[in-house]
């Protein structure tokens, strides 16, 4: 019996020439869209596409396996129907070699179908969290000894910083930190690059990293002090308690946050500093007796006290002067640098001692996986080669339990994304 599908989900079923995002609640029938899809696909007499010709990424080696038994289930049904097309009975069989897995799985057959192209052993294992944990000690102790070794100043002022008594632990602590953190990107040496070179090239504070996150994240709170304020005046419009109780308060609160939101919007670090750490709660009107128990006016109440709250924290993001800040970006230039040298003399002997041992840990993996297939340019981020022939290969992208990651696969396939 054929299911009725909604318009919306007719519409995810039958998208084509670009990236498709199905967001829906849990067990509204995402899955089975996803597998309709597939199967229409399939049968599309004009342009049909062979059953490995997809890449399905599922979230778990469960939810492959369950993909792989409904999408076998449906086109089972379907030569039940029609016997003699030798078209389904050949999609049958190609689906036992189409590419339903995990994201990991995907990137660890694409490494070992090309080990030759990369620095890796053909017979590599995937390292456990113990032995991972021996080999980074000693890699720990090796990369502390080189740079002891070396005496750079940078470096002991580093140590100086990081210290704490004869122990310099959470030095080395700082140092895999800043390694894992720099896993997480696509270029991570790249990305620790940039690090440094932010403090080097710290000239003017709304145009650099820091100073956008900080007036980013200032204007977030402050709008939404803005936001609270400006809906408990609408509330309390027409009601002359809660007027008399309020509104010249709230007023006064509205016109502060404006004014400091006006000095965030136009990157004026030092007035938005001086403004905000004016800001001063106006003393309210006495609550009437028959509203001290009245859950409007306790929401009120309770809304007013998170706005003027968050103004302590606005103080705390403009802690300093701008001056002071390029002042610190300048004492701390050489200590980011030294640091992210650091972490790159980690990374290496890190991966020296893991290709002796013949492991790999799941990023290690995947950054191979990312190093077949994109190249980094001047110009941005490059296909290679095997990119190109996968490319050319897969016709679909299916992803279930979608994540951000469909700029990446739009760049390397350029084809239709169908994520849930």
């Amino acid at each position: 019996m054929s299911r009725n599908w909604t318009e919306a989900q007719k519409d995810a079923i039958s998208a084509k020439g670009g990236n498709v995002l199905v967001s829906a609640a849990a067990g509204s029938g995402k899955t089975a869209v996803l597998v309709e899809r597939v199967t229409q696909r399939i049968l599309d007499r004009e342009n049909p596409v062979r059953a490995d010709r997809f890449l399905i990424v599922t979230f778990t080696r469960a939810a492959a396996g369950e993909m792989r038994e409904r999408i076998d289930a449906a086109i089972n049904a379907l030569i039940a129907k029609n016997p003699a097309d030798s078209w389904l009975v050949n999609q049958k069989i190609l689906l036992s070699a189409a590419k339903i897995c995990t994201i990991d799985s995907f990137c660890s057959s694409l490494v070992r179908e090309n080990f030759n192209l990369l620095d890796l052993a053909p017979d590599f294992k995937t390292a456990d969290e113990g032995e991972l944990s021996v080999i980074s000690a000693e890699a720990c102790e090796m990369t502390m000894e080189e740079l002891y070794c070396k005496g750079d100043e940078s470096f002991r002022n580093l140590v100086e910083l990081l210290f704490a008594g004869r122990d310099d632990r959470g030095l080395a602590e700082s140092i895999v930190a800043l390694y894992k953190s720099s896993r997480s990107f696509p270029f991570p040496e790249s990305w620790l690059d940039s690090l440094a070179e932010e403090f080097e090239n710290c000239r003017t504070l709304d145009k650099s990293r820091h100073g956008e996150m900080l007036f980013s994240y200032a204007a977030t709170l402050c709008k939404y002090s803005l936001s609270i304020t400006e809906d408990s005046l609408r509330e309390i419009a027409g009601d002359p308690d809660l007027e008399k109780m309020l509104y010249d308060a709230l007023s006064t609160d509205k016109a502060q946050y404006e004014h400091i939101l006006e000095h965030i919007e136009n990157k004026s670090w030092d007035e938005a500093k001086r403004s905000a750490e004016a800001f001063k709660a106006t003393r309210r009107g006495n609550t009437p007796k028959h509203l001290k128990e009245d859950p409007l006016t306790l929401t009120l109440v309770d809304k007013r006290k998170v706005a003027t709250e968050n103004m302590k924290d606005l103080i705390k993001v403009f802690c300093c002067s701008e001056e002071d800040f390029y002042s610190d970006c300048e004492f701390f230039a050489p200590l980011v640098k030294s640091l992210v040298e650091a972490t790159k003399l980690y990374g290496k002997h890190l991966y020296e001692l893991k290709k002796e041992k013949k492991i790999a840990d799941f990023d290690d993996i995947t950054h191979a996986a990312l190093k077949l297939l994109v190249k980094e340019t001047s110009d941005g981020w490059a296909r290679t080669k095997e990119a190109e022939s996968l490319c050319n290969f897969y016709e679909e992208i299916l992803i279930d339990e979608y994540q951000d990651t469909n700029k990446a696969q739009d760049m390397l396939f350029q084809k239709t994304t169908f994520s849930v």
